[in-house]
């Protein structure tokens, strides 16, 4: 899963990491990814994999941030800055669970 929090749906870094992930679709689906946008400031209590990675003081010290939960819900990446596609497939396919589903095909 990737969490997108960002101050406002118009951040530019926010924008520019939405244009990245457009067309890669098929590459989304392969790896089981889901992508979940958190705007502002306030987030739903209920969002327990985020809370149980993190502490309070490290949510949003910049206005826009890019986290990567693993299968086993870990946080596995964490960037303030908009993440390319190579980057982020080449670390995923990189991960155990990952490399097990790539061998069963």
């Amino acid at each position: 899963m990737i969490l997108l929090f960002s101050e406002s749906t118009n951040s530019t870094k926010l924008i520019q990491q939405l244009d990245i992930f457009r067309g890669n679709e098929s590459g989304f689906k392969e790896r089981k990814l889901k992508v979940l946008e958190l705007i502002g400031t306030e987030f739903d209590p209920k969002l327990e994999i985020y809370k149980s990675n993190s502490n309070e003081s490290q949510r949003m010290k910049s206005p826009f941030e890019f986290v990567l939960i693993g299968l086993d819900g870990t946080i596995k990446m964490r960037s303030n800055d908009p993440v390319e596609m190579n980057r982020l497939f080449q670390l995923i396919d990189s991960m155990p669970m990952r490399r097990i589903e790539l061998k069963n095909y």
